[in-house]
């Protein structure tokens, strides 16, 4: 599933980007987790179906949020990240006084937000992907 959404990904951001649609990274990103999980589902609706259909789409939607934790971490080890954030964070707030406790506090801050609302929307995204996409009805040859 994870490669299918990497794919995606790329597809979804070459057809956004033209269209200067700042959004363009976020709406790839989720349409393409939302997209290879009704593709996953549909693919194997037949082996969801056999095990309890809940059971095993959460367990598939949790190791998804676990890989999207790790791609938001990887994305946070860039160095220019943190110049973006600080960046943000002068633009939003008069930061002018800030100690250096004050954007180390901040800058973690704004990297568990973003960490927790991007595992929990591809959590929920995947889901129900897989869930409408495991709704196919199974064909008797």
């Amino acid at each position: 599933m994870e490669l299918v959404s990497t794919l995606l990904y790329f597809v979804l951001l070459a057809v956004f980007l033209p269209v200067n649609y700042s959004f363009a990274p976020s709406v790839a990103g989720f349409g393409s987790i939302f997209l290879a999980g009704l593709i996953a589902g549909y693919v194997f609706a037949g082996k969801i179906n056999d095990e309890s259909r809940r059971g095993a789409i959460g367990r598939i939607a949790v190791l998804v949020s676990v890989v999207v934790i790790f791609v938001e971490l990887g994305y946070f080890s860039n160095p220019y990240t943190g110049a973006w954030i600080k960046e943000t964070l002068q633009n939003m707030y008069s930061t002018s006084g800030w100690a250096t406790f004050q954007w180390v506090v901040y800058s973690n801050l704004i990297m568990s937000y973003e960490v927790a609302l991007n595992a929990g929307g591809g959590f929920a995204l995947s889901f129900v992907g897989l869930w409408v996409g495991s709704m196919r009805k199974s064909r008797k040859i």
